[in-house]
């Protein structure tokens, strides 16, 4: 039996590199030479207004790029740091400033707002205001009418002077026992708030009051010269976090998409009546956006439900303001964001990376547009022929999966990867969310397995799904694990020959044992256990005889096991632990990583071979075996590398330039495939 490709469980250490062993000669050293990239990089440019060049921002990993329509590179605003987390670009209402806002470090509790004059040609920039926040429930900018005032939080700066005009205070009410009654308490800055300005800026909504020893928070409308109170709304008790409030054309109306007010007196007009929004505390529980029609006499609505994570669904209502009457309603099976209005239709943003175009007389939707590529890739692997590539990753629910051919550079789309119905879940997908996933091709039957685990309060899986790479259908789970509550699902870990399971808990700190499973059955044939320590990490050899366990949490020793025999005896310990295993491919060496260092041990004698320390510890680091079993490639944050390990030396190394998320050597070991964090494929040659 020939046996499957499996690709290598990219491993993902929060270390940096930094590798102090000596170099080869550069003769000796093969060369790493970049072939081509599959798919598009993920973008979301944010397009300057009033521009002649038609200039757009793009948020990168790095920072944030000038682009011109024609391609040419513009001004480049350099974070000070790699940081990982959302960065968010606007532009003025005049396109003269770029405000961002970005993760201060890997903590995301501090974030960091910049604000940039941009030269009108895109080839200059001046910093003109930083300042940092602190994270809460619900905070962000809003550029004010006249492009030169910007509310962060709740604090209003002028950006040409970059002063602080004055910061919006709000009041804590609280409950006097001795009237029986609540009352207002002091004025406090109201940092965790958004100022929703009105169409010419005189007067913004705003966070009025939180209500003592509850989430609940009440809004009013305030004058934009003194931030006093002019109209409170009426029944505007919400939750934190969700209010995202729209005035109408004319200033005479406002609506957080389920409620309308009048501005002038704070009535509330309308209450939208929608069986399909969740409600906690009178809060809708998810992401909700609205947009007025032109008559002002009609809200779009757009509701996508975060309540179950599984089931990404989207609801886009238009309903009367006055009679709370729907005019239509669409259901979407993804997860849509951002409903703007372009050129006379409206734009929204979903999960897959498509940008959809719609008519908002009847919601229909117009048009797609591709923004990157449609899944967020967690693993990678070549097919047995070295002809294509298969993605699988989280993103889309219904699209766990994209297959790409390799001599042409197109996406070779079966049914699971692209379709037109927005409208309805696709037959034969899968209706979960993927976690990051391992995959087997197996070359005797051409079938692809998806390994893949998910935790989520309130539900856990584990699931072995098997998938024909010819149609795109799946030829159904062969193993699937469920929990409720917080009890967690076991993991199933397949062998190379495919004929076991190892079934194991991989988070779960009281996990001594892996059960051995007939793969066909899923009867237990054998138990290996330790007294005193975990096994939540399991790596098969390539003949399927031998098991390496290790604790996840790098407290215990990596521990070999010989499974060819029952009881299974465990043929050797090392102290290299770690929370990362990987066989070469002769079974000879085991690759163990843990926090600050990458071990390879011999495999019989759990000796060490060679090692590398990592000096920076804040960066993840994948790796992956050559066929030849002698070169580990390791990639860190921007930079690939190529490491001899009988040498114990970096043979060759090259920028990359975008995060990696997942490696994999095609069979002949000539070339190599690199998931990046923007979901694009960059396909390397290594010339020995």
């Amino acid at each position: 039996m020939m046996k499957p490709k499996v690709s290598v469980l990219v491993v993902c250490v929060l270390l940096g590199m930094a590798f102090g062993q000596p170099r080869s000669q550069a003769a000796q050293a093969p060369h790493l030479v970049h072939l081509f990239n599959l798919g598009e990089p993920v973008l979301h440019d944010v397009s300057r207004p009033n521009s002649q060049t038609k200039t757009v921002a793009r948020p990168l990993a790095t920072g944030t790029q000038i682009v011109i329509p024609n391609g040419e590179v513009g001004f480049l605003i350099q974070l000070p740091f790699n940081y990982r987390g959302a960065l968010e670009a606007t532009w003025s209402l005049t396109g003269e400033y770029l405000a961002l806002r970005y993760p201060r470090s890997a903590d995301e509790a501090w974030q960091t707002i910049e604000v940039w004059s941009i030269s009108e040609d895109g080839h200059q920039g001046e910093r003109i205001l930083q300042t940092e926040k602190q994270q809460a429930w619900h905070w962000g900018f809003k550029w004010h009418p006249n492009g030169h005032w910007i509310a962060i939080g709740g604090d209003i700066y002028d950006i040409p002077s970059g002063r602080l005009v004055y910061s919006h205070l709000c009041a804590l009410m609280t409950y006097d026992y001795s009237e029986r009654k609540y009352v207002y308490g002091e004025r406090l800055e109201a940092a965790s708030t958004l100022l929703y300005w009105s169409p010419d800026g005189s007067q913004f909504a705003a966070l009025l009051y939180s209500l003592w020893a509850s989430a609940s928070t009440f809004y009013g409308i305030f004058d934009t010269a003194s931030d006093q109170l002019i109209v409170e709304l009426v029944d505007s008790r919400t939750d934190p976090g969700i209010p995202a409030f729209v005035w109408s054309k004319d200033g005479k109306r406002l609506t957080d998409g389920v409620r309308t007010w009048d501005t002038q007196t704070g009535e509330l007009l309308k209450w939208f009546e929608a069986g399909d929004i969740f409600y906690l505390n009178s809060t809708p529980i998810g992401d909700l956006s609205a947009v007025w029609r032109d008559d002002d006499q009609k809200v779009i609505s757009l509701y996508a439900r975060t309540l179950d994570p599984y089931d990404p669904t989207s609801y886009l209502y238009c309903w009367d303001v006055l009679t709370g009457e729907i005019i239509y309603r669409r259901t979407f099976s993804q997860y849509l964001t951002d409903l703007v209005w372009q050129d006379g239709n409206l734009n929204a943003t979903s999960e897959r990376n498509y940008r959809l175009t719609i008519n908002p007389e009847n919601g229909d939707v117009i048009s797609a547009t591709v923004l990157g590529n449609i899944i967020t890739p967690t693993a990678i692997i070549w097919s047995p022929n070295g002809q294509q590539i298969a993605l699988v990753g989280g993103g889309p629910a219904t699209y766990p999966l994209q297959l790409w051919d390799i001599s042409s550079g197109n996406p070779k789309y079966p049914v699971w990867t692209i379709h037109n119905d927005w409208y309805a879940f696709e037959e034969n997908a899968l209706h979960y969310q993927p976690g990051p996933a391992k995959l087997i091709w197996d070359a005797e039957s051409n079938v692809i397995w998806t390994v893949s685990q998910h935790f989520w309060i309130g539900r856990n899986f584990s699931v072995i799904e098997r998938w024909n790479p010819t149609n795109g259908l799946s030829l159904g789970r062969l193993y699937w694990q469920t929990s409720d509550g917080y009890d967690l699902t076991p993991m199933a870990e397949p062998s190379p020959n495919l004929r076991y399971l190892a079934e194991y808990y991989p988070l779960l700190d009281t996990a001594n044992q892996v059960n051995i499973l007939d793969i066909s059955t899923q009867d237990v044939l054998m138990t290996l256990q330790v007294e005193d320590g975990e096994m939540g990490v399991v790596a098969w050899s390539p003949d399927s005889l031998m098991l390496a366990t290790l604790d996840p949490f790098g407290h215990d020793p990596v521990y070999i096991w010989n499974i060819s025999q029952n009881p299974p005896q465990k043929i050797t310990t090392s102290d290299a632990g770690g929370y990362y295993l990987e066989w070469s491919p002769d079974g000879k060496k085991l690759l163990v990583a843990h926090f600050g260092a990458i071990r390879v041990l011999d495999s019989l004698t759990g000796n060490k071979i060679a090692d590398s320390e990592i000096a920076e510890k804040n960066n993840p680091i994948y790796a992956v075996w050559h066929p030849d079993s002698k070169i580990v490639a390791l990639a860190s944050t921007y930079t690939l590398y190529l490491w001899d390990v009988e040498n114990n030396m970096i043979l060759s190394e090259a920028r990359l330039g975008d995060r990696p998320v997942a490696l994999a050597w095609s069979p002949e070991g000539s070339r190599l495939g690199i998931v990046h964090e923007n979901g694009m494929v960059s396909v390397w040659e290594v010339r020995f």
